[in-house]
């Protein structure tokens, strides 16, 4: 029996496309028209196509307008490069390799100092102004720093609706040939799933989640089926991705650093992260207790530091991200300076 795959991904009627996306791996839901597709091919040639709702009366445009397919099924889409549009309320550009950054040449120049940045929705900049992200926040602050003599550089490799295998695969096709000298994953806690819906077999107008999908793998009656399912599941754990991630840096002496979106249960996605524990190359940096005390001390509201839209952080809390993790990441680039 044919695999089904329906990915929920690029729906033109985007809030609802949203809604689903975030409540992934806590409910069942009904797919809205259009958002499901046969398999990965067809996801493919939908991105492509294009109608009335793709360009709405404010012109800014769908999620779908700004990727292209890729053929790697383990990256699916990415940033389509050359933007210049307006996304989310906000003017979205890319450069030439597809990256919410300025145009950087592949080879890195004399004196630079390369971060590599790793993440989904909220790496992008998400409703967020370009120079406003972190990843901008980051770049200007080390670069603002006297103690830092190297030129630093953050390509911004974020893509909405990424998760773990995804970056780690699209790294290694375009991102290490920047050369960066440290990779920085943000990492959410959706990163773990699929960013994807798997039909549930049987009942065609069901979707399940990531989470339900192990249950229904343990379901299964069929052998043959069930090992399909725990195959496909085994081959896009997150562990197992940023194992591969830190063994090819360690071999080239480039750190990996690790910091998970700070939010109440961070601790939960530590616990599902043994590779943090494990890897002497996965420099775990938590900034969750220097986030709280900072929003305390000024009196901020979870309202003031979100989109008025959407749960994604605003500007305000891309500023604090950019400080907290400029802070974490100095002491590397003074240490390489020595060596």
């Amino acid at each position: 029996m044919r695999a089904n795959l329906f990915l929920l991904l690029f729906s033109t009627t985007f809030s609802v496309m949203l809604g689903l996306y975030l409540a992934r791996d806590m409910i069942w839901r009904e797919g809205p028209e259009g958002s499901t597709f046969e398999s990965i091919g067809e996801l493919r040639q939908k991105i492509t196509e294009r109608d009335e709702r793709d360009v709405k009366s404010d012109r800014s445009v769908s999620l779908r307008s700004i990727i292209v397919p890729n053929e790697s099924d383990y990256v699916i889409y990415e940033l389509a490069p050359n933007l210049d549009v307006k996304f989310q309320g906000v003017r979205v550009t890319t450069n030439s390799f597809g990256m919410r950054s300025p145009e950087r040449p592949q080879a890195k120049p004399a004196g630079t100092y390369r971060i590599a940045l790793l993440g989904d929705s909220y790496a992008f900049g998400w409703g967020v102004e370009q120079d406003k992200i972190f990843a901008a926040e980051i770049e200007r602050i080390l670069n603002e720093d006297s103690e830092v003599s190297q030129k630093i550089e953050v390509l911004n490799f974020g893509v909405p609706g990424y998760s773990t295998f995804q970056e780690v695969t699209q790294f290694f096709s375009k991102g290490a040939a920047f050369d960066p000298d440290l990779v920085l994953v943000f990492f959410i806690d959706n990163d773990f799933g699929l960013p994807f819906f798997i039909k549930k077999l049987g009942s065609p107008a069901i979707l399940a989640p990531s989470a339900q999908f192990r249950k229904m793998r343990e379901a299964q009656t069929d052998r043959v089926e069930r090992k399909k399912t725990s195959d496909f599941l085994g081959s896009i754990n997150a562990n197992d991705h940023l194992r591969k991630l830190a063994d090819a840096l360690e071999q080239k002496r480039i750190p990996l650093v690790l910091s998970i979106n700070p939010r109440r249960s961070s601790a939960l996605d530590e616990k599902r992260l043994p590779i943090l524990r494990h890897h002497a190359n996965l420099h775990y940096h938590p900034i969750k207790e220097a986030y709280k005390a900072y929003i305390t001390e000024k009196g901020l509201s979870r309202e003031q530091l979100t989109l008025p839209s959407d749960p994604h952080p605003n500007a305000r809390r891309h500023g604090i991200y950019g400080r907290l993790l400029a802070a974490e990441l100095k002491p590397y680039i003074l240490k390489s300076k020595e060596n």
